[in-house]
Order: C-alpha cells, then sequence, then structure tokens
C-alpha cells in the first residue's frame, strides 16, 4: 500500500483503526514537526500555538490510543468562555465557599463538556446568550439563556452540542434543575 502524501491522512487512518495503516504512515506520521501552523487550541488557550506538542502517539496492537487524559480543571468560582477549546474537559467547584457560574461560550457542533460537583456549593452551567440547554431529566430544551444548577457533592452532568444554539445532556447523576 502506498503512503499516505499527507500526514493527517494517515492520522485519520489510524484515529478510526483503518486496517489499511502501514509502516510508511506510521512515518509520514514520525516527520510531523511541532510548529505554530499546525496546533489548535490546547488547554484552553486562547492563541493557536503557544503550546508545546510532541510527535508521539501511542496505540496498543487494536490501533486504539492510549494515554489520553481529559482535563479536569477545578475553579471554586466559576469561569467565563468555555468553548470549543475546552472540548472533553471537566469542570468542578471544588473548593467553592460559593456560587461557581461556569459561562458558556457560543456553541459548536460536536463539544462536549463535563461538570462535577465536589463542594456542596451551587455549580451554575450559563449558556451564551440566546442559547438552551436541555433538563437532564426530561431532555427538554430549557428556555434561552436560561442556565442549570446543581449543589449536591456528586452530582454531574454532560453537554454535547449537536445543534448550533442546543446543549443536549448526554449523561447526567442527581438533580439538575434550570433557572426560572
Amino acid at each position: 500500500m502506498a503512503r499516505e502524501k499527507y500526514a493527517y491522512n494517515a492520522w485519520m487512518k489510524l484515529r478510526n483503526a483503518d486496517a489499511a495503516l502501514s509502516a510508511d504512515d506510521f512515518t509520514a506520521l514520525a516527520e510531523v514537526t511541532s510548529s505554530a501552523a499546525e496546533l489548535n487550541l490546547l488547554d484552553g488557550l486562547s492563541v493557536a500555538g503557544n503550546a508545546t506538542a510532541s510527535k508521539a502517539v501511542v496505540v496498543d496492537a487494536n490501533k486504539a490510543l492510549l494515554g489520553l487524559r481529559r482535563k479536569v480543571t477545578a475553579d471554586a468560582d466559576g469561569m467565563s468562555g468555555i468553548g470549543e477549546a475546552y472540548s472533553g474537559g471537566i469542570f468542578t467547584n471544588e473548593g467553592a465557599t460559593g456560587a461557581a457560574v461556569f459561562a458558556l461560550g457560543p456553541s459548536a457542533v460536536g463539544v462536549e463538556l463535563t461538570f462535577v460537583v465536589m463542594a456542596a456549593q451551587e455549580l451554575r452551567i450559563d449558556p451564551s446568550g440566546t442559547e438552551t440547554i436541555a433538563l437532564p431529566s426530561s431532555g427538554a430544551q430549557g428556555a434561552q439563556g436560561k442556565y442549570l444548577t446543581a449543589d449536591a457533592v456528586g452530582e454531574w452532568v454532560r453537554l454535547l452540542c449537536v445543534k448550533a444554539g442546543q446543549w443536549q445532556t448526554v449523561g447526567y447523576a442527581g438533580t439538575w434543575a434550570h433557572e426560572g
């Protein structure tokens, strides 16, 4: 099998566990360098390329990725602008002594975020502008711009944007309520 001309194509084969992945494809991946032009937003950075990167990709015998961890952000008073750069991230209110408000940035299809109550204080997820969040217990979208909230340790919710302007609940534990 011929070597892929572009490292991205070899990476997609690898990511999709393509049986056609060859030693030449691994060579193409090994030639990828860490440069600002190749880096995307990482670890919540606001400027592309402002990060270090490694060419290492670890796979097991079944070509599954190994050793990748999701970023956990503990913020006692919340944070704003949580969006695409944070996709796959986990956010907690650990250390909170009052409400922690996590304000979402504009939604982007495919972005997934998880929120976990780690302190017995309100953890509030506030959608951007007129966007909506589905109530975990029913799946019904809340009113535009209305937040989702929980306050008991161990409660969590995972949100996924599958349609611009709407956050779906794809998993949760505990009692989550909408504003108003």
